[in-house]
């Protein structure tokens, strides 16, 4: 999906016009139309007040990464499946490194669900 298709499906999710979208970052309903139809994308600046807005990360809206917002709740498997194949200073993390990490976060996974409790 392009930048301008995510402006435009959460535009719409949010049932808001161009105008309204424009009236939010502070420029014209024809700067949104452009951008909706990938023609160019805002300043850095306006992309941060739309993924406010939005309630998104930059990074969603850059297509850099899948997932809606950083505060989206990741389950603990997840968590543990992103630490595969980790590097350190371009050099791949040794498998019992790996495993330490694993143990620390299922131990903070573990801390966190008792006190929530």
């Amino acid at each position: 999906m392009t930048f301008g298709e995510r402006i435009k499906m959460l535009r719409e999710e949010k049932h808001k016009s161009q105008q309204d979208i424009a009236n939010i970052v502070g420029r014209t309903q024809q700067s949104v139309d452009v951008w909706e139809r990938n023609l160019a994308k805002p300043q850095a600046d306006i992309i941060k007040k739309l993924a406010d807005y939005f309630n998104v990360s930059t990074d969603y809206l850059l297509n850099r990464e899948k997932r809606r917002a950083a505060s989206e709740e990741t389950n603990l498997e997840e968590v543990l499946d992103m630490l595969e194949g980790l590097s350190y200073c371009g050099k791949p993390l040794s498998l019992n490194s790996i495993n330490l990490m694993k143990n620390l976060v299922k131990s903070i996974y573990d801390a966190e669900t008792r006190k929530a409790k």
